[in-house]
């Protein structure tokens, strides 16, 4: 059922290195530290582990098996065999382990990334979690979010579904299934091959990585248009796997320690995110980069194609089926008043004060 959950229950004991009360945490990020915002995520997260444990619990950042934009480097089938501690990921890519962990990814039409962390921290959303990544040797652990804003870069703007039909979009998580459903053709590329791939025609639309990270790729000045807001991506979970029984043999006092950190790299993330975006965007802007909002039938199409996705993820297995009808209370719950608190403060304020978008 649960892609490596046989592998894990065959894997030797993965416990806590411990010398003279001090412990070791062996931890592999899914990226290159040169990857922008989000690089140097492992290497502050060991800063502040050391800092707050006084030493007592030392982090060893294991480099990366997988070039710069695998999606599968199998760090987090690592982590679940006890080969290392620990790996920092995106949860989307693990769902060809767990189909479950797909909907704390990006899901089309999904939760914002203030919403994702009300589902986790507020609500029911870390018990779920925790109960669907047990069957693997999982234990979960949310440290941020690297929402994109956009709905991507179209080389030319589509206006209603039909548009979508035979259009060549590099687009991950359950995005490809979405674009498959609408008729597209979801194309797999290593982010330094988007925006060659964008000016030769070879395809028509790629997802946003994020603003910021775009313009170091070349997107915003490829001659494509960059469509807002976000659609298939909404918000771009990081989280940390830890082998469960490496953190089940921790002290409880390390344990929320980690966790204390975890929050902490959380909110600086959250903040550099911000800024980081919104200082790309102001330059893209300057530098004479399209813009145009997403047409509302495409909306209304991708929503349906999601809700079909998701009922066809609800399928997989009963703990899938679990998480996707959480999930999809909880955005019914959530979505009114985000409406009407920051949708609509963000809109008002816009207008009040003339911001130009």
């Amino acid at each position: 059922m649960l892609g490596i959950a046989g592998a894990a229950a065959a894997a030797p004991l993965a416990t806590p290195a411990i010398a003279q009360g001090l412990q070791l945490l062996r931890l592999e990020a899914e990226w290159p530290e040169e990857t922008p915002v989000t690089g140097n995520l492992a290497a502050r997260l060991a800063e502040r582990i050391a800092a707050t444990s006084g030493g007592r619990l030392t982090v060893e950042i294991v480099p990366p098996s997988a070039p710069a934009g695998g999606a599968s480097s199998g760090a987090f089938e690592r982590a679940a065999s006890g080969q290392i501690d620990a790996c920092l990921g995106a949860p989307g890519a693990w769902a060809a382990q767990i189909p479950a962990m797909a909907v704390f990814g990006p899901v089309p039409c999904g939760l914002t990334p203030r919403e994702v962390e009300a589902w986790i921290h507020g609500g029911d959303g870390q018990l779920i979690w925790d109960q669907v990544a047990m069957e693997a040797g999982i234990k979960p652990v949310l440290l941020g979010d690297t929402v994109t804003g956009l709905a991507g870069w179209f080389r030319r703007v589509p206006a209603t579904a039909e548009d979508l039909s035979g259009l060549r979009m590099r687009v991950s998580g359950l995005g490809v299934p979405v674009l498959t459903a609408l008729g597209g053709r979801p194309v797999d590329l290593a982010p330094e091959e988007i925006a060659g791939a964008l000016r030769g025609e070879r395809i028509d639309a790629s997802e946003s990585l994020g603003i910021a990270y775009d313009r170091t790729l070349g997107l915003t000045n490829s001659g494509a248009t960059g469509l807002t807001p976000a659609l298939f991506a909404p918000s771009g979970a990081v989280a940390l796997a830890f082998n469960l029984r490496w953190w089940d043999g921790l002290p409880a006092e390390t344990r929320a320690m980690v966790e204390t950190c975890a929050l902490a790299e959380n909110d600086w993330l959250a903040a550099r995110v911000l800024d980081s975006w919104s200082r790309g965007f102001a330059r893209a802007s300057g530098e004479g980069t399209r813009f145009a909002d997403v047409a509302q039938p495409l909306w209304s199409a991708v929503a349906e194609a999601s809700d079909a996705v998701l009922a066809d993820l609800a399928a997989e297995d009963r703990f899938t089926a679990y998480a996707v009808d959480a999930f999809r209370q909880f955005r019914q719950d959530v979505g009114g008043w985000t409406l009407i608190s920051e949708g609509a403060y963000s809109e008002a304020r816009a207008r009040a004060l003339d911001l130009d978008s």
